[in-house]
């Protein structure tokens, strides 16, 4: 089992398992028959099944007497897993949708994700609108004044947006919301809604539906 300060399993048969099953459960949260996952990137979550692929390769000759070259092998395959395995896990199991209970279930470090004042939000939202192809706007996002895209841990954005005739006054006026886990969030319109003006705003919001500050209302014309 993992010790407190590393959750990667160091028996081997262990770690074979550990780390079978995390292959195994992100692709059912990915793809599964009900997919409840969208933030894991196709090549992130292939070269995971790679590094699986890899280990196992080196892994499988040392369950039958064998040479220390076997060993030695095998333990250069594991080093190499642990370099996709950490990085992996660092983007994409402390984050929205992944819960506590997924994180247990895959025998992670599980920690108190919830900033420390629950009842408020601090944080607040910079974003711009992206143009890319037709009936489609793409809002990227990040906390304000930071260099990374990374948001905050335990959040995600909230988008208010709608199309309409006037300038709101404010962004409790834009009567469509969605929930943006990750950058860049898009919003696709229907043919009829091409030319017209798209306002939107964005605040976090921590796991306890506590929502921060709106951003300033932007619009840009539906393509």
């Amino acid at each position: 089992m993992p010790s407190k300060k590393d959750y990667v399993p160091q028996n081997n048969a262990e770690f074979n398992t550990w780390f079978k099953n995390m292959t195994q459960y992100v692709s059912q949260k990915v793809s599964g028959t009900a997919p409840e996952w969208d933030h894991i990137l196709k090549r992130e979550q292939d070269a995971l099944n790679a590094a699986y692929a890899d280990w196992y390769t080196y892994y499988a000759p040392t369950l039958k007497p064998h040479t220390s070259d076997v060993t030695d092998a095998r333990n250069e395959a594991k080093t190499r897993a642990k370099k996709v395995i950490r990085p992996f896990v660092k983007r994409n199991f402390y984050c929205d949708p992944v819960t506590n209970a997924d994180r247990i279930y895959l025998g992670l470090i599980v920690h108190d994700i919830i900033r420390t004042d629950h009842t408020s939000v601090d944080q607040a939202v910079e974003w711009h609108f992206e143009i890319r192809g037709i009936r489609q706007v793409h809002l990227r996002f990040k906390v304000l004044g930071n260099k990374g895209k990374a948001k905050p841990g335990g959040y995600h954005a909230v988008v208010a947006w709608d199309i309409l005739d006037a300038p709101p006054e404010r962004p409790q006026d834009l009567r469509r919301h969605s929930n943006a886990s990750r950058t860049p969030y898009t919003i696709t319109f229907d043919e009829t809604e091409r030319g017209k003006k798209v306002y939107a705003a964005l605040a976090w919001q921590n796991e306890r539906k506590v929502t921060g500050n709106w951003s300033a209302i932007q619009w840009t014309f539906v393509p």
